[in-house]
């Protein structure tokens, strides 16, 4: 996956490139996309959106199957807790345009961007655990924007919610009827922020990002949960069933 970066006016635009596989190049280079935009005088808005059918099929499993080594296995995900925090502590709004279905860490990004908009019908997925890994962000920022009963049910089945779920209980900010309508309908919606004093549109997006950022501790000991647990032979075990396109099945004892 590559990924494309321009400045429009004062949006910056990220695009995942399809099929938005979450390789450890695009990662850094996509954290780095993120970093640049939030140099940049210019900018006062960064957009993440995908492109083609996905937003983003997760992270680059191969490359845990492929690992040279535990710690090679590891810097996927460390990556991956890179992008979430660099996301996270912006100093631009930050808005995810979900163009098409989002899976593993592309879902993640949900819990760390300000705001979202969404074509209605795609879906967000959690599979993770299913693959001998766990969500960090849906196990702690999630479990308190949702629920931990449903953050729970969403982590440990492989589930998924729904634009439509998303934006009823107020995590998706807009919905569109199809992907060309997409970028409008971000425009739009910075247009209508623009109306506001943009001294406070920081701060509220400051208050905002504290409920979050109070978690980090929580967040932070998660994200090393999943680095850990992707450097273990069951993981990279999974890891190369997927790589075969074959399903894992565990023995509970």
């Amino acid at each position: 996956m590559s990924i494309e970066y321009y400045v429009e006016e004062d949006i910056a635009w990220i695009t995942l490139k399809s099929p938005g596989v979450m390789t450890l190049e695009t990662l850094r280079t996509l954290r780095n996309s993120i970093e640049d935009a939030g140099r940049d005088g210019r900018v006062n808005f960064i957009v993440v959106k995908g492109s083609g059918r996905f937003f983003s099929v997760g992270a680059d499993l191969k490359h845990v199957a492929d690992a040279d080594s535990p710690d090679d296995a590891m810097q996927l995900f460390i990556e991956l807790a890179g992008v979430f925090k660099t996301l996270l502590n912006s100093p631009k709004i930050t808005i995810l345009a979900y163009n098409g279905d989002a899976y593993g860490g592309g879902s993640e990004l949900l819990w760390a961007a300000d705001l979202s908009v969404a074509v209605r019908g795609v879906r967000l997925v959690w599979p993770e655990a299913k693959w001998g890994l766990i969500p960090p962000a849906l196990s702690t920022i999630g479990a308190t924007l949702v629920g931990p009963a449903r953050a729970s049910m969403l982590a440990l089945t492989n589930g998924y919610l729904t634009a439509e779920e998303l934006h009823h209980i107020g995590l998706i900010s807009r919905l569109v009827d199809r992907p060309d309508m997409l970028d409008d309908a971000v425009r739009e919606l910075i247009g209508l922020i623009r109306s506001s004093s943009p001294v406070a549109a920081k701060e509220v997006i400051r208050h905002v990002r504290a409920s979050k950022l109070v978690l980090m501790k929580q967040l932070d000991a998660a994200m090393e949960t999943l680095a850990r647990l992707s450097a273990t032979t069951l993981a990279r075990n999974s890891a190369l069933l997927f790589k075969d396109r074959k399903e894992p099945s565990y023995e509970w004892v």
